[in-house]
């Protein structure tokens, strides 16, 4: 899972079917426990954004917190409204990781 600036709920799903040889249904529900995990622990910040820039883009009604973290948000690009999952390590992320 990507912890580099930006990163998408997309890449997060293939690097852990990848890294730990799931299928499809399993990564996700994988990838949804340890995203929401890490959001909960503010070890990332979580939005939905522009599939190209990652601009993010706020609309009305949006989702919060961890019920932006769908199936269907992490295994696409865009769907269903033409933003992307997106999360970017906190400073409490980066910290942690640079002492262990």
């Amino acid at each position: 899972m990507g912890t580099e600036a930006e990163t998408s709920g997309l890449e997060a799903f293939n690097a852990i079917k990848d890294e730990e040889g799931l299928d499809s249904d399993t990564a996700a529900v994988r990838t949804i426990g340890i995203l929401t995990q890490l959001l909960n622990s503010r070890m990332i910040e979580i939005w939905l954004g522009d599939p190209k820039s990652r601009d993010p883009i706020y609309r009305p009604n949006d989702p919060v917190g961890a019920t932006i973290i769908t199936k269907q948000r992490i295994l696409t690009m865009d769907e269903p409204d033409g933003r992307m999952l997106v999360y970017i390590t906190t400073d409490a992320g980066e910290n942690l990781l640079k002492n262990s």
